[in-house]
């Protein structure tokens, strides 16, 4: 819940617009929610009325490593704004304050989005805050102060920028691709998948440690064992890392998913799935997502499902309602027989597949087909299921003859009890032995089983309701591998003699120059080097920083910021130029608008260019008067700004 008022005060020659919004945070359950030391919690997004500033409240309720005397809650700025922000928390127990904590008042820029209140309150005493049904409720009053400074010349903003950086690497074009690939990764079967070490490693920390150990085979390549992944899910996770997208493929195949980014600490991918089985929860299968998500610690997708099963068991408060739920293991084995009109069998004679086995490994089968049927039933082609081992299951199958990959026959069976009564199931009516060129494909049949057993069984009592959980925050950046030698496979020169170490999949996926330097017929791609030399050490650091970090820092000298609008247009990085555009029209004056002028001529910033000349026309008499006019100037910067003045002439 928030409220919101609007205060308009004036201080010299800017107006000040004071903001006020309240916001009140229930925590149900609360001992429940906060048994891990040094775990936060994180409130819903919530917005000043009327404008769109969102922000959030962190909470760490039993502190952080290194101070856990006392809690500590922060308020987090959700997108870039430059205001002063203070903000008060005070604590309800049934509607009535009990404590109060007020912050100090901050300003919040590029660097700056957090602000904290360190010493909330003793984590010892923390039963002073808490309802009697274990409920804490915390009020945030958040003041935030907005300087609208006076402009003297009327501008737009730069089209395409914004407040924040808008940009993103886009890995979609190696998703799947040997291009710039460094390592192999190998599933539970199919060929190998290529991908790049460090979206991995950025992505994994389970990955990151696998790579570091790996095997490198004789075309370089690091190679890593996936092996309890099947191939397809192994796609998946990939396109989740390179693409960040996942198609919706079903209850069980996103199961797998989740357990596969669960196992490999993909934390994105983690919530992304949880989100995609909450939204498809049935009275079928919330059971069994209730198992997957405890089994994948996935605390948000097992409240939901508990919450559907809760639901579905009624409100009385005096009743309750048991789920039991069978697992099961699934498997598919295709068989496929060349040369088949070659076999001359007779009736009851066989032909034995290789044995298979399901997920477990623990149970192995093999296949009989009898190519003209059984004694007793030879008009048929016949098939069997036997167990290669002797243990007591119970399973079902299915049988169909392929071609093309699609089903021409499908048979199934019931349910077969292995080694109680019998290691074979036979199938007596494969197809009839008139037809068999009709399930033949270049004289080739192909059988594929689909088999699942039932492995063993869970219970679940509902009786209560469950809090809602907690999601935690992605924990991997790029930033962490910023200037750092780890994982490196290029190194940049400037003129200097400086060298910086990189990564190439993340400068091909910023920059198209660099991805066709890193091309294989290009030499960059083969010495793994690149020379420099018209962009200075500072400035090509801040490129890679803004490649990196998503960001650059503002307080830069403008000769410097310069080159590096010069570095954007050259690298055809978008994002960065548009940044730098941003940055140079902020820090406009008399004294740098004619080089700014022609440093936006130069690399075709036409929103600087726009600016500075906007500039110029309302600071004619001071341009006309300084130092740089006309000196030193080139002549289609001279011919810009006399357009520049004479434009503001005739309107005077």
């Amino acid at each position: 819940m928030s409220t919101n008022m609007d205060v308009s005060t004036s201080r010299g020659d800017a107006r000040v617009q004071t903001l006020k919004s309240e916001y009140i945070w229930t925590i149900e359950n609360y001992s429940l929610r906060t048994q891990n030391r040094h775990e936060s919690l994180e409130s819903e997004k919530f917005k000043i009325e009327g404008t769109e500033r969102y922000y959030s409240l962190m909470f760490f309720p039993t502190g952080i490593s290194g101070d856990d005397d006392f809690a500590k809650l922060y308020l987090v700025q959700c997108k870039y704004d430059e205001v002063e922000v203070s903000f008060t928390v005070t604590f309800l127990v049934d509607d009535k304050p009990v404590k109060t904590e007020k912050s100090i008042s901050r300003k919040f820029n590029q660097r700056v989005k957090e602000l904290g209140i360190q010493k909330v309150y003793r984590v010892q005493n923390v039963n002073e805050l808490l309802s009697a049904e274990d409920v804490m409720t915390i009020r945030c009053e958040l003041t935030v102060r907005v300087s609208e400074v006076k402009e003297t010349v009327p501008i737009e903003p730069i089209e395409g920028s914004a407040s924040f950086l808008p940009w993103h690497l886009d890995f979609s074009n190696l998703f799947l691709s040997e291009h710039l690939s460094d390592v192999e990764l190998v599933a539970q079967s199919g060929p190998s998948v290529p991908g790049h070490m460090i979206l991995l490693a950025a992505n994994s920390p389970v990955l990151c440690r696998m790579i570091e150990s790996a095997e490198k085979r004789e075309n370089g390549r690091n190679v890593v064992y996936v092996n309890d992944i099947r191939r397809e899910v192994l796609v998946d996770m990939m396109c989740f890392i390179y693409k960040r997208k996942v198609a919706w493929s079903g209850v069980d195949f996103i199961g797998d998913l989740l357990s596969a980014a669960h196992n490999y600490q993909v934390e994105e991918l983690k919530q992304l799935c949880e989100t995609m089985l909450s939204n498809h929860l049935t009275v079928k299968n919330a059971m069994e997502v209730y198992v997957k998500a405890k089994a994948c610690n996935a605390e948000h997708l097992k409240a939901e499902a508990l919450r559907f099963l809760q639901k579905d068991s009624g409100s009385s408060s005096n009743s309750s309602k048991a789920y039991t739920r069978v697992n099961k293991l699934s498997s598919d084995f295709t068989w496929t027989i060349s040369n088949y009109s070659l076999l001359k069998k007779q009736p009851g004679e066989s032909l034995k597949s290789p044995g298979f086995k399901v997920d477990d490994g623990r149970i192995e089968y093999y296949l009989k087909l009898y190519p003209a049927g059984f004694p007793d039933h030879s008009e048929f082609a016949g098939v069997a299921l036997s167990q290669a081992t002797e243990v007591e299951h119970v399973c079902q199958f299915t049988i169909s003859v392929m071609i093309d990959r699609r089903p021409v026959v499908i048979i199934r069976a019931g349910s077969c009890d292995f080694a109680r009564s019998s290691n074979s199931y036979r199938l007596r009516e494969l197809f009839k032995l008139k037809n068999s060129r009709e399930v033949l494909s270049e004289d080739t049949l192909t059988l594929r089983c689909d088999l699942t057993i039932v492995a063993d069984s869970e219970s679940l009592l509902i009786e209560q309701p469950i809090a809602d959980a907690a999601v935690t925050r992605p924990k991997w950046k790029f930033n962490e591998l910023f200037l750092s030698e780890h994982l490196s496979d290029v190194r940049l020169r400037t003129a200097c003699g400086k060298t910086i170490p990189a990564h190439k999949a993340l400068l091909a996926a910023a920059s198209p120059i660099f991805n066709k330097m890193f091309s294989n017929d290009m030499l960059e791609s083969r010495v793994n080097f690149v020379c420099i030399n018209d962009i200075g050490y500072e400035a090509l650091v801040q490129m890679l920083r803004y490649v990196y970090a998503t960001g650059i820092r503002d307080r830069i000298e403008t000769s410097v910021m310069c080159e590096l609008l010069e570095a954007a247009d050259k690298y055809d990085i978008e994002g960065l130029r548009l940044e730098c555009e941003r940055i140079l029209c902020a820090n406009l004056t008399v004294e740098n608008a004619i080089d700014l002028l022609s440093t936006a001529l130069k690399h075709n910033a036409d929103s600087l260019k726009s600016r500075v000349r906007k500039f110029i026309e309302f600071h004619r008499k001071e341009i006309i008067e300084s130092d740089k006019f006309p000196q030193k100037l080139d002549r289609l910067t001279i011919i810009d700004v006399m357009e520049a003045l004479s434009f503001t002439k005739c309107n005077d």
